[in-house]
């Protein structure tokens, strides 16, 4: 309660409606950014993100989702989506390295006992 008949969501607190006095507490704290914005703003277009920290790109019921483009990770962490090109980069070097250990593990002295473990599995 902001005092008043002003209410709203304290930080770490989030609602459903901005009529509503039912707040429900964030899992993450920081997600949650409390109530900002003046009443006559809410009552033009009401949006339940508006309590969610957008420099977090939070969003959703209880900021627990992340905006288009972001993928939630552990805690209130919402990470920037890899583009494709990073994506097939990455594939590639893990290819690469996966090689070089291959060639190097067939020429190394010991290349008939892990070819015999490998026939075995």
């Amino acid at each position: 309660c902001h005092g008043g008949n002003d209410i709203g969501p304290r930080v770490g607190y989030w609602r459903p409606t901005w009529k509503g006095d039912t707040m429900f507490r964030c899992p993450f704290v920081e997600m949650c950014r409390g109530k900002r914005e003046s009443l006559e703003d809410v009552e033009k277009e009401f949006d339940s993100d508006q309590y969610c920290a957008r420099n977090l790109h939070a969003r959703g019921p209880l900021c627990d989702k992340c905006d288009a483009g972001y993928f939630k990770v552990a805690g209130p962490r919402c990470l920037k989506c890899l583009s494709w090109q990073w994506s097939y980069l990455s594939f590639g070097a893990v290819a690469i390295l996966a090689l070089c250990a291959v060639l190097k593990l067939k020429n190394s002295k010991h290349s008939q006992v892990y070819i015999s473990i490998a026939k075995i599995l």
